[in-house]
């Protein structure tokens, strides 16, 4: 039989995550156009960024882990392999599915309504500012290339050995 592929799951879970959120950023975006429910209704604007920052985070975590699996998966060390077992591929999208709501739940909590706008205020907007920095611009990537780089590393010592083999049944 073929074996489902635990990256290809996790990446078919990112695609699935990032259409959602650009299906709701777009469809509460086009809505609070036409209808300012945003500047009005609290509980509207602090649901609308924080969904969407979520289903974001959700996805680039999904992202995250496949980069993950793929090191997991060229690594010679069996305890690093077994991280790409199909039964860990369905339990890590729960710890992520579970985790990304609690670690931006802030989000809910801070977002107010300010002279009719929805806005993060003081000193939350900066702190908000480093958040994203770090959650969204550095520890993702970060965590991908370091992976990615180590996958790579590994292919290429696989290789090594692979080419040695064949030189040695040449002779």
């Amino acid at each position: 039989g073929q074996r489902a592929s635990s990256c290809a799951f996790y990446l078919l879970l990112a695609a699935i995550t990032n259409m959602f959120a650009v299906i709701f950023g777009f469809t509460t975006n086009m809505l609070n156009t036409w209808i300012p429910l945003a500047s009005t209704l609290m509980i509207y604007c602090k649901s609308r960024q924080y969904i969407n920052h979520t289903l974001i985070l959700i996805g680039r975590m999904f992202t995250v882990l496949a980069s993950i699996d793929t090191y997991a998966i060229t690594s010679s060390k069996q305890a690093f392999r077994m991280f790409s077992r199909q039964s860990i591929a369905i339990k890590c999208p729960l710890v992520v599915g579970f985790c990304c709501p609690l670690i931006a739940v802030h989000i809910a909590i801070m977002n107010t309504i300010v002279a009719g706008q929805c806005v993060m205020t003081g000193v939350y907007s900066i702190i908000f500012t480093i958040y994203q920095m770090l959650i969204a611009g550095i520890i993702p990537p970060l965590a991908m290339i370091i992976f990615s780089g180590l996958a790579y590393w590994n292919m290429k010592k696989i290789g090594v050995r692979h080419d040695e083999i064949l030189h040695r049944t040449k002779q």
